[in-house]
């Protein structure tokens, strides 16, 4: 949400900029970070297999 109201030009306080900086930092690092998106994307694929499947667990696991 804080997020939003920055991008809606939103007046926001000082402890929510801090915040708002922290998740920031943290969005930029995993962007940066191969294995945190591969973690996400083979998690994606997982579940609509699994779902497909009517499983549960890793879809490549037995």
């Amino acid at each position: 949400m804080l997020s939003q109201r920055f991008i809606n030009c939103d007046e926001l306080d000082v402890a929510e900029q801090k915040r708002l900086q922290i998740y920031v930092e943290e969005r930029r690092s995993r962007l940066a970070s191969i294995s945190w998106f591969m973690r996400v994307f083979n998690e994606a694929i997982a579940r609509e297999t699994n779902y497909e499947d009517q499983c549960t667990g890793r879809f490549w696991g037995g």
